[in-house]
């Protein structure tokens, strides 16, 4: 099976004060690319600011994609912190950045529902699966979308070699947030 590869592209949270990067743990295994959300209002784990993130979209709470796990010193090998660790598992601390108007990012079509990925393609926009947090691709805007972007990049990430050890390379679409 495939898993979700990320690329946050050129995303506000890791540059403006105004969009946070947060520590959040999940219930469940998350992919990387995960749209999800967290109700800043709610308690967060012993006063430690780590989040609870659930997959999917909720009106009124903050809007965040799962990137990889945060680091922890005692896990401080190299692989450990890889964002080519694509699951993340459930209890982990991990980081996700709060989605914003105009962040621009990247997955391959793991990321998006299996009832959609023949469609997806530069042009087509994007909404967020409210339960699993997967993208889905639609060929127009919808009013109703809590999350919306649209496809601007079609891109082949990787070295191309097939080896019996190596994959080829991996499709990236590269999606423009409009709506959050």
């Amino acid at each position: 099976m495939a898993y979700t590869v990320f690329e946050s592209t050129n995303m506000a949270a890791p540059k403006w004060s105004k969009y946070r990067i947060y520590d959040v743990v999940a219930e469940s295994n998350i992919e990387n690319g995960t749209v999800g959300y967290i109700e800043v209002t709610s308690t967060s784990q012993s006063d430690t600011h780590v989040y609870n993130f659930t997959p999917g979209t909720k009106s009124g709470a903050v809007h965040v994609i799962a990137n990889n796990p945060a680091y922890d010193p005692e896990r401080a090998d190299l692989g450990a912190h890889s964002e080519s660790k694509y699951i993340i598992p459930a209890g982990t601390v991990f980081r996700a950045f709060e989605l914003a108007p105009l962040d621009e990012f990247a997955i391959s079509i793991d990321g998006v529902t299996s009832a959609t990925q023949a469609t997806m393609d530069v042009g087509k926009y994007v909404t967020v699966n409210s339960t699993t947090g997967k993208f889905v691709a639609a060929a127009s805007s919808s009013d109703s979308a809590l999350v919306e972007g649209y496809v601007i990049r079609k891109r082949k990430s990787g070295i191309g070699l097939t080896t019996v050890a190596g994959s080829t390379p991996t499709t990236l679409y590269t999606i423009k947030i409009t709506k959050v």
